[in-house]
């Protein structure tokens, strides 16, 4: 947008360019302090479903890294909305001050905590408009806003919230939410997609379905702003898929260069590994027929 409205770099780029970006419907919750040692694995294990809209991811870390809990601090969960939300934040701080405190702490926290994030599927998002904002001293600059009409982004899943208490239960530890969430009322999330939409020309999107930008040549998209909409689980595949699509609408432009290209050769998978492919060798071979 930059690149369009203020360097004049890009001035072709279709409007449509920031609109409706979407957050997966993301939050975040925790298991704090379990009585067991979660961080030996994967980081990203499993997902469970805990209602048909609502999908939440199962995220541990390295004993010792910690620097999550840093960056995102988590106190001991809190149900609710808005300002009430936050008055009951303080009212749990002043009653359990000790209890915050060790949620809060984040010293330790990778070995025996678990993080989910929580991922819904239902309609939302921002869009990305150049806006003053009395932070920036009112300096003109791009800020992420919701229109009149737009559904406004979800805070607490009473489902996942439910979902971890139990989680917690079971592992003796404590649930735990956000902290920023609770003071700014706004959601945290890792999977910004949406904003570079795919249409017939510029009027309708920003790229067409190979990726190429409206009005420029050798220009492509391909990540999550084309995903058009929120997926309700980690989007990594779904990006892969897209990206494969677009560049298969794509000409080669030299056969005889593509064609020198080696196959990726795959190694025989590990005993008990769960896989569709269990040869080795040039899979792309197996899955194109």
């Amino acid at each position: 947008m930059r690149m369009r409205d203020r360097y004049k770099t890009l001035p072709h780029i279709s409007l449509w360019l920031g609109q409706q970006v979407r957050t997966n419907s993301e939050t975040l919750t925790t298991a704090n302090d379990t009585q067991h040692s979660v961080h030996d694995g994967v980081t990203i294990s499993s997902m469970i479903s805990v209602d048909d809209d609502t999908t939440m991811e199962i995220n541990r870390f390295r004993k010792g890294s910690d620097g999550t809990w840093v960056l995102l601090p988590y106190v001991p969960m809190v149900s609710g909305e808005g300002f009430m939300r936050f008055i009951k934040f303080l009212g749990n701080t002043l009653i359990h001050p000790v209890k915050t405190f060790k949620v809060l702490r984040a010293k330790g926290k990778a070995e025996r905590s678990i993080l989910f994030l929580v991922m819904q599927k239902s309609e939302a998002f921002i869009h990305l408009e150049w806006r003053r904002k009395w932070y920036r001293l009112f300096r003109k600059d791009i800020s992420a806003v919701q229109n009149e009409g737009d559904t406004p982004l979800k805070v607490v899943f009473p489902k996942a919230e439910e979902a971890t208490r139990r989680y917690a239960e079971i592992l003796g530890g404590e649930p735990g939410s956000a902290l920023p969430e609770i003071i700014l009322g706004a959601p945290f999330t890792a999977h910004i997609m949406s904003g570079v939409a795919i249409g017939k020309d510029s009027s309708s999107g920003v790229v067409d379905e190979s990726g190429a930008v409206f009005g420029y040549q050798n220009l492509r998209v391909l990540d999550g702003s084309i995903v058009p909409g929120n997926l309700g689980v980690n989007p990594s595949l779904t990006i892969t898929a897209l990206s494969e699509f677009a560049m298969s609408r794509v000409p080669v432009f030299n056969q005889e260069r593509a064609s020198s290209i080696k196959p990726v050769l795959f190694s025989k998978p590990l005993d008990g590994q769960v896989s569709a492919l269990t040869g080795m060798g040039d899979l792309m071979k197996v899955i194109n027929r």
